[in-house]
């Protein structure tokens, strides 16, 4: 009998010494587990805020913010203006200038080619994807400067140009054309806004009168800032052309041989050239020129609109010219939808060889 209680007590013993193994085990695992799931959720907590915050430090004009922000396109914003003005003298040339020699061309926007790249984390290349992925897998911040960043906008404005050769303008004529091209530079055209260049030419002052007496609002040449201007309004999809009149005689010197309706002639009150902003966005216009040639841009936001320019004469006269400027939008749905024509017929008595 006391043997018998004896191997019970053991026999109790040994498995009150294995539940209490097993409840140590059970013990360690959940408290294993706990501490595995509190690191964890630390982890996805802040993986979640690394991704999500994108709110940014500045210091001396120096940005800092996570990389991730770079691939979700959530950079810190930077008014229009302010962007033109921090890349422009950075600007060398452009992709794409109005077509003076087809009488039909498509335009959708040009890109500005840079004198120089700056950041790698910036700039729109393959080779930047990969390093903005290998510093999101280090969860790293990223730093730049705030031309660069103003540079990575400014490689997807919308940007509108239009030259001008300047080789063939007499000292009055070149005086006249700089005053009214420097003049419009840095024009700022607001949305639904209209601008209208025979008030603001008169109130220009130091005109080259050559040797007349007579007294005007603005003096000759000018016109062939508003001709280049009125090209920049053709390729623009957001310009609509309130006003313009084309010239009596077409002037081979300054708009080549073959007669293509694409001048604008300004006088007094009684020619008037007018453009109106029908876009969401700012439209500012700059303007850059040497001794040879010019440039007037009109700069806006990204576009989707694009436009086509088409010349014909009319009625065969070689002399009478239909220029046609149909706005097209794409849409995902439907494709190139047709926004609006303008029409601009113009006719001319003769071709001047003239110089002036």
């Amino acid at each position: 009998m006391q043997s018998k209680l004896i191997f019970i007590i053991k026999y109790f013993w040994v498995k009150r010494k294995n539940i209490l193994i097993l409840l140590s085990i059970i013990l360690l695992f959940s408290s294993f587990s706990i501490k595995w799931y509190s690191i964890h959720k630390s982890i996805e907590e802040k993986d979640n805020e690394y991704f999500s915050n994108c709110g940014y430090t500045k210091s001396m004009w120096i940005f800092t913010i996570n990389a991730s922000c770079i691939q979700q396109k959530k950079l810190p914003q930077l008014p229009l203006a302010e962007i033109i003005d921090a890349v422009w003298d950075n600007i060398d040339w452009f992709s794409w200038y109005y077509e003076p020699l087809s009488n039909s061309f498509n335009y959708y926007w040009a890109t500005p080619i840079f004198k120089t790249k700056w950041n790698l984390y910036l700039q729109w290349e393959p080779s930047t994807n990969k390093l903005v992925l290998q510093a999101i897998e280090s969860r790293e911040r990223v730093s730049f400067s705030y031309k660069e960043l103003a540079q990575y906008y400014a490689q997807h404005l919308s940007y509108f140009v239009a030259d001008k050769d300047l080789t063939n303008l007499g000292n009055c004529s070149r005086k006249n054309y700089l005053l009214a091209l420097n003049w419009i530079d840095w024009y700022i055209l607001n949305p639904w806004n209209t601008f209208n260049i025979n008030q603001k030419l008169s109130s220009l002052w130091w005109y080259c009168k050559w040797i007349s007496n007579e007294s005007h609002s603005f003096y000759w040449w000018v016109c062939g800032m508003v001709s280049q201007l009125f090209r920049v309004s053709l390729i623009n999809p957001d310009i609509v052309i309130n006003k313009r009149y084309p010239h009596n005689e077409w002037f081979v010197q300054y708009y080549w041989e073959n007669i293509w309706g694409d001048d604008a002639a300004v006088y007094e009150y009684s020619k008037q050239f007018e453009i109106k902003n029908t876009g969401e966005s700012d439209i500012i216009l700059k303007t850059r020129n040497n001794e040879s040639k010019s440039i007037i841009v009109a700069i806006s936001w990204p576009t989707n609109k694009w436009v086509n320019i088409t010349k014909n004469f009319i009625n065969w006269n070689t002399k009478a010219i239909h220029l046609n400027k149909t706005v097209y939008q794409y849409n995902d749905t439907l494709g190139n939808v047709v926004l609006r024509e303008e029409v601009f017929d113009s006719y001319y008595s003769k071709k001047s060889y003239e110089f002036r």
